[in-house]
């Protein structure tokens, strides 16, 4: 699977490894993930994970900080997190980084398992300008679960006037799990996990992959590497 990710300049993981950041490729980071790590470290929870010494994975915001300490000017993620449809409107550490690191980010869409349309509202109220490539909607994730208008197409270039924005590069509707009962389903596992007091997210992906046998991961792994040759091509002019 490491193929997808060949011929892209700089292409690379970023993770949380005994304390340490890490980088690699995706051979070196799949078997980073291969250790079953559950820790997931955002740009609040980052100094925790690096002072305990843990193994940690980085979400969006994460990976936007480190962007911004280390003066790398774009950021790459897949699906990000957003308002929660699920926890009580919680709002997932993705926005405010969007909102307050100054690092674009390009990512695929808000997961389908978030409430999308307050997830751009939110954005939209915190002055964060979102995009489409090659389209102005957000329609969703791996799933076609959306219908929300963005602030434009993206034209080509990162904005100079501002960096709080948010590229999205979607997965073309025809090529996503068609099936939204997969996804209802899915939750359901996710949140049957969380009551036991295990994670959701872990829970609901391997639900994921297996109502589905494993097109979902092999659409997102395909979007991270879409993700990361544009930000390549931007990253190069």
């Amino acid at each position: 699977m490491a193929e997808v990710f060949k011929g892209i300049p700089g292409a690379g993981f970023v993770w949380i490894e005994e304390g340490s950041l890490h980088t690699g490729d995706l051979e070196e980071f799949m078997k980073f993930r291969a250790l079953r790590v559950k820790g997931r470290a955002s740009m609040k929870t980052l100094d925790d994970f690096i002072a305990s010494g843990k193994n940690a994975a980085l979400t969006a915001s994460g990976t936007m900080r480190i962007c911004r300490e280390m003066g790398i000017r774009l950021a790459v993620s897949c699906g990000i997190g957003g308002v929660s449809s699920i926890w009580d409107r919680e709002v997932s550490d993705d926005l405010p980084g969007l909102a307050e690191l100054n690092v674009p980010l390009i990512a695929t869409s808000p997961k389908d398992m978030m409430d999308i349309q307050e997830t751009i509202n939110w954005l939209h109220d915190n002055n964060v300008k979102t995009y489409g490539v090659g389209v102005d909607k957000c329609t969703g994730y791996v799933f076609n679960s959306a219908d929300v208008r963005l602030d434009g197409m993206f034209g080509g270039e990162i904005d100079r006037e501002g960096s709080n924005q948010l590229i999205l590069n979607p997965i073309p509707g025809s090529e996503r799990i068609q099936d939204l009962s997969i996804l209802k389903k899915a939750v359901e596992t996710g949140k049957e996990a969380a009551s036991r007091g295990e994670h959701f997210h872990p829970a609901a992906n391997a639900a994921l992959d297996k109502a589905t046998d494993g097109l979902a991961s092999r659409l997102q792994l395909r979007s991270a590497a879409a993700n990361a040759r544009l930000a390549s091509r931007l990253i190069s002019h």
